[in-house]
C-alpha cells in the first residue's frame, strides 16, 4: 500500500512538473494523418527511384567491366545485355511502389538494358515484357528463374555468335527480337543501398558495393577502379587462399595450444588468439596488392581512365585516420598503394603505347 501511495506522488509531481515546462509561442501548421501517410508514400516513392538509379549506374559499370575482361575469367556466362525482375523481385512497400511505377506483374520484364550491348542495338526496352524465350513460353506464372534460365539456354550451342530469340510484349504490340549473347565473368553484383559504410567486398561468386562507397566516389572511373578490383580478388581466388589460409592457421594454432598445454602450462587465451588473428592475415596485404594491380587493369581494358582515378586512394587517405597513411593493416597504406598504382598505370601505358595487349604479368602457373 505504500509503494502504491509513493508511486502516485511521484506521478503526481511527474505531471507538474511536465505541466511547467516551456512550450512553443508561434501558431505553427499542423497536419492531418491522411496528408502525413500521402507525403509518407511520395518520399518512399522517390527512395525507391533513387536506390534503383544508383543499383542502374553500379551495374552499368560493372557490367562493362565484366564483359571486358571476360576472356581472363577462367569460366564465363552468356549475357544479353539487359536484366530481368517482376513482381515478386521486390518485397513489403517496395512490392507495391515497383508495380505502381513500372506495371509489374508476374511477367518477367526488362529492367535495365547496357548500354553498347546488341540488346540495346536492337531496341529492347526498358520495360519490355518477355512472353518466350527460344520458343519456350515463360509467361506463366509457375515461371521460376531456373525455368528462366533452362530457356535462355535451351538449344543453345556454346557459340557465343548464335542468337536467342525473343518474343516481347511492348503495349500491346508483340515484337520478336533477336539478341546475340556475349561472354561475361560470371559474378553477380549487389547494390547494398542500406549500408553507408564506405565500402566494396568480393566472396568468389559476388561483387558488393554499398551504398557509402558509391556516394564517396566522384567518377564512373574512381567506380570502375573498386570494381576491377573486387574482379581481381575474385580472378586471382583471393577468398579460396584466405579461406585456406584461416584453415591453416586454426589447424597451426591447435597444435602449439596441444604442445603448450602437454608440458602443463595453460597458453593464455590472449597469446592463442593473436597467433590465429596474425596466421589468418598471412598474405592479405598482399592480396589486396595484388587486386589492385590485376584491377586496374580490369579498369583499362573496359576504357576507363585509370590514370586520375587512382587519386581514390588519396582521398580515402584524408576520409580516414591518418595512421593508415603510413601504417598497414590486413590493407596495405594508402601511400604505398598510390604509389603502386602509379607504377601500374605506368606499366599500362608502356603496353598501349607499344601496342601489347593489356594483360597484368601474372607468374607462371598462377590465374
Amino acid at each position: 500500500m505504500h509503494n502504491a501511495f509513493s508511486s502516485l506522488c511521484m506521478l503526481l509531481m511527474l505531471c507538474v512538473t511536465l505541466s511547467a515546462c516551456a512550450s512553443p509561442s508561434s501558431h505553427y501548421k499542423t497536419a492531418s494523418k491522411t496528408e502525413i501517410d500521402g507525403e509518407i508514400k511520395i518520399q518512399k516513392t522517390m527512395a525507391f527511384e533513387q536506390k534503383r538509379k544508383e543499383e542502374e549506374h553500379v551495374g552499368a559499370i560493372a557490367h562493362k567491366i565484366l564483359t571486358s575482361n571476360a576472356q581472363l575469367c577462367d569460366t564465363q556466362h552468356k549475357d544479353l545485355g539487359f536484366t530481368l525482375w517482376n513482381a515478386y523481385f521486390n518485397h513489403g512497400e517496395d512490392r507495391e511502389i515497383a508495380q505502381t511505377l513500372y506495371d509489374l506483374d508476374h511477367v518477367y520484364q526488362v529492367k535495365y538494358v547496357y548500354a553498347g550491348s546488341h540488346a540495346a542495338e536492337q531496341d529492347i526496352r526498358v520495360g519490355d515484357k518477355i512472353i518466350a524465350i527460344n520458343e519456350i513460353d515463360i509467361s506463366s506464372k509457375k515461371t521460376s528463374l531456373t525455368a528462366l534460365t533452362k530457356a535462355l539456354n535451351h538449344n543453345n550451342s556454346d557459340k557465343v555468335d548464335k542468337a536467342i530469340r525473343l518474343i516481347l510484349l511492348r503495349g500491346d504490340q508483340q515484337l520478336y527480337k533477336d539478341i546475340r549473347p556475349v561472354l561475361i565473368c560470371p559474378y553477380s553484383i549487389r547494390y547494398d543501398e542500406k549500408s553507408m559504410e564506405i565500402n566494396a567486398y568480393a566472396d568468389g561468386k559476388m561483387i558488393i558495393v554499398t551504398r557509402g562507397l558509391y556516394r564517396f566516389a566522384q567518377t564512373d572511373n574512381e567506380l570502375a577502379l573498386v570494381l576491377g578490383h573486387e574482379l581481381g580478388h575474385n580472378i586471382m581466388k583471393h577468398n579460396i587462399k584466405s579461406s585456406y589460409n584461416q584453415a591453416l592457421a586454426e589447424l597451426s594454432t591447435a597444435i602449439i595450444e596441444i604442445t603448450v598445454n602437454s608440458t602443463g602450462y595453460k597458453m593464455p587465451d590472449i597469446l592463442t588468439n593473436t597467433i590465429r588473428t596474425r596466421s589468418a592475415r598471412v598474405n592479405s596485404v598482399e592480396f589486396e596488392r595484388e587486386a589492385d594491380y590485376t584491377g586496374l587493369y580490369m579498369s583499362e581494358r573496359a576504357g576507363y581512365d585509370t590514370a586520375q582515378a587512382i587519386n581514390f586512394w588519396r582521398r580515402m587517405a584524408v576520409e580516414f585516420s591518418a595512421s593508415n597513411i603510413s601504417k598497414r593493416s590486413t590493407h596495405p597504406a594508402t601511400a604505398e598503394r598510390f604509389i603502386y598504382l602509379e607504377k601500374t598505370y605506368q606499366e599500362i601505358l608502356a603496353k598501349k603505347n607499344s601496342g601489347q595487349e593489356l594483360r597484368p604479368n601474372l607468374k607462371a602457373n598462377a590465374k
